[in-house]
C-alpha cells in the first residue's frame, strides 16, 4: 500500500528495555556503545549509529541486538541490502530473535519483496504470537499485493493486541481506501489522528480520501495539516495540486506541483500532473474570450478579425508557458 506506514525503530526500546536519550559520555562497553547508538538513531544521526554499533561488535561479536539495532540504522539509510545482512547475523546468533526477524521483513517490504516480507513476519508472529507490530507490518505486505481483505485482518489483530496503536489504523484506512470503502478509511484516519495529532502521514491519506468523496476542500485542509506537520513533505503538495486542479483552480495546483518538484526533483508523477493542469489552464484562459455580440458579427470583415485575434491570444499563452 502506498499510503502505509511501517513500524520499525520502535522495536529498538524492546531490545533494551531502557536508553538514554542523550548520548553516553564515555562508552566502554559493548552495551554502552549499543546505547549510544540507539541515541544517535533516534536523533536520526544513523552513520554516528552505525559507528557506535561497531564498536559494540567489536567488543562482543556475538552480540546479536547490537547487529538488529545497526541493520535499522542501514535501513534508516535506506541501504536495504546491508540491513538485511545484519538482520542475517542477528537471527544466525538468536534463532528465537523475533524483532529481527519482523526488521528483515520490512527491510524485504523496502525491495518489494513482499512474499519474502510476509514469511518473516510469520516467523516473528510464531515466535512471539502477541507481536503487534508484526501483524501491521505483514499486512502492509498483504496490501502491498492488493491482498487488501488480508491486509485488514491483521490489523484488526494489530488492533485487538494494541487498541492505541496509530499505524494501524492509519494502515487499515489505507487497505478500506483501496476498496473504495472511503468513509471507513476516514473513520480509521480519525482514529489514528485522535491518537497522534502529528500524525503527517495520517492526515494526507485522509484528504485523498476525502478526494475520493469529491470534497476537495476538506482534503486541502488535510494536506494544508500534512504540509504544516512536515515542510518537506513532497507528496501532501503533489496531493493538494490535484485537489486544486478538480477544483479547476489550475494556477494554484501548478504551484504545488512546483514545490513538490522542488522537494523531489525525481518525482514523476508531480510533472505529469504539472504538464496536466498546465494544459487545462490555456484551456480554461482560451475559453474565456469574449463572445462577440451579433452586431458585432454583422461588421463586414468581423470573421477575419476574430480569428487573428483568436490565433493571438493562444500564441500569447504558449509563450507564456514557455
Amino acid at each position: 500500500m502506498k499510503m502505509k506506514t511501517n513500524a520499525v525503530l520502535i522495536v529498538m526500546v524492546v531490545l533494551i528495555g531502557f536508553c538514554f536519550f542523550a548520548p553516553v559520555v564515555s562508552a566502554e562497553t559493548a552495551e554502552e556503545w549499543n546505547e549510544e547508538g540507539i541515541s544517535f538513531g533516534k536523533a536520526g544521526n544513523y552513520e554516528k549509529a552505525i559507528e557506535d554499533y561497531n564498536k559494540a561488535i567489536e567488543l562482543d561479536p556475538n552480540y546479536a541486538s547490537a547487529y538488529n539495532n545497526r541493520g535499522l540504522a542501514y535501513g534508516g539509510l535506506k541501504q536495504y541490502e546491508r540491513a538485511i545482512e545484519d538482520y542475517n547475523k542477528a537471527i544466525e546468533l538468536d534463532p528465537n530473535f523475533a524483532v529481527a526477524y519482523n526488521n528483515r521483513g520490512n527491510a524485504y517490504g523496502d525491495l518489494k519483496q513482499y512474499e519474502r516480507a510476509i514469511e518473516d513476519c510469520n516467523k516473528a508472529i510464531e515466535l512471539d504470537p502477541n507481536f503487534a507490530v508484526a501483524y501491521n507490518n505483514r499486512g502492509n505486505a498483504y496490501g502491498d499485493l492488493k491482498q487488501y481483505e488480508r491486509a485488514i485482518e491483521d490489523c484488526n489483530k494489530a488492533i485487538e493486541l494494541d487498541p492505541n496503536y496509530a499505524v494501524a489504523y492509519n494502515n487499515r484506512g489505507s487497505a478500506y481506501y483501496y476498496l473504495v470503502e472511503y468513509e471507513r478509511a476516514i473513520g480509521d484516519y480519525n482514529k489514528a489522528i485522535e491518537l497522534d495529532p502529528n500524525y503527517a502521514d495520517a492526515y494526507n491519506p485522509r484528504g485523498i480520501a476525502y478526494c475520493g468523496l469529491k470534497q476537495y476542500e476538506r482534503a486541502i485542509e488535510d494536506y494544508n495539516k500534512a504540509i504544516e506537520l512536515d515542510p518537506n513533505y513532497a507528496v501532501a503538495y503533489n496531493n493538494r495540486g490535484s485537489a486544486y486542479g478538480d477544483l479547476k483552480q489550475y494556477e494554484r495546483a501548478i504551484e504545488d506541483y512546483n514545490k513538490a518538484i522542488e522537494l523531489d526533483p525525481n518525482y514523476a508523477v508531480a510533472y505529469n500532473n504539472r504538464e496536466v493542469a498546465r494544459s487545462k489552464l490555456e484551456e480554461q484562459k482560451t475559453s474565456q474570450l469574449p463572445i462577440p455580440t451579433p452586431e458585432e458579427k454583422s461588421v463586414p470583415g468581423f470573421e477575419a478579425v476574430f480569428a487573428i485575434a483568436g490565433l493571438l491570444a493562444v500564441t500569447y499563452l504558449l509563450r507564456k508557458r514557455k
